[in-house]
């Protein structure tokens, strides 16, 4: 089955965390940054697939890369973001 039709078959986990998604302008911020550090964009769609309820193995699938890959792209997105974030 194609990741489009499953993605559509089952409900974003997103949604269902306890974390609201940041405004609109500070995600196209935050998205900028993930821009800057790299330039080949995997970290955005990584990112924007963690967002539409992608698991770690199904993004990893999707890559052509490990799991543990992908767990250590999203813990840099993470890192990157708190680095910015700290006055």
């Amino acid at each position: 089955m194609a990741p489009a039709a499953r993605r559509r078959n089952r409900p974003n986990r997103w949604r269902r965390t306890a974390v609201a998604s940041p405004p609109a302008d500070e995600l196209r911020h935050m998205l900028a940054l993930l821009d800057h550090e790299d330039p080949s964009q995997r970290l955005r769609q990584i990112l924007l697939w963690k967002l539409e309820g992608y698991t770690d193995p199904e993004i990893a699938h999707l890559q052509g890369c490990a799991r543990k890959t992908v767990a250590a792209k999203l813990s840099l997105i993470r890192s990157l973001w708190r680095e910015a974030a700290e006055p």
